[in-house]
């Protein structure tokens, strides 16, 4: 028998609200309160705050080459950010392909809906969030 009862609140998202120290898989930042009872009754309260950051993955290449394989650029995670901008640029700075307010259609390697040759290509990557900086890179369309 524990010396202590803990209380978690809000219990969303963990994994025992009623132990020392849960695990989350929360996808939101939020504030968890603790309430702390010892074997007299005395209270105990105190706070933690997690802050949630996604982890983006952008890939460095895909094969629009029609086999349902890799045909898109998927970028994992992106939509966590719904008023994020995506650019793609050729090598001269020709801006090819942009979305804005969220990467709603993964771009399918195509300019004016012609296919693009095998090439390295630019992108930036605008999330519209003060915690992160611009992501930029080549991406590489591979038959």
């Amino acid at each position: 028998d524990s010396v202590y009862q803990y209380y978690w609140s809000p219990g969303t998202n963990l994994s025992d609200s009623t132990i020392a120290e849960p695990t989350t898989d929360t996808r939101e930042s939020i504030t968890y309160v603790l309430n702390v009872i010892d074997t007299t009754g005395c209270n105990f309260n105190d706070s933690i705050r997690v802050v949630y950051y996604p982890d983006l993955e952008v890939p460095s290449g895909f094969s629009p080459n029609g086999d349902g394989t890799n045909d898109v650029w998927n970028i994992r995670m992106l939509e966590e950010f719904p008023n994020a901008s995506v650019k793609v640029y050729n090598r001269w700075g020709e801006l090819l392909f942009e979305q804005t307010n969220g990467y709603k259609e993964p771009w399918d390697g195509k300019y004016n809906g012609e296919k693009l040759p095998v090439g390295t290509y630019y992108y930036v990557i605008d999330l519209k969030d003060s915690r992160y900086e611009n992501l930029t890179g080549p991406i590489t369309i591979i038959k």
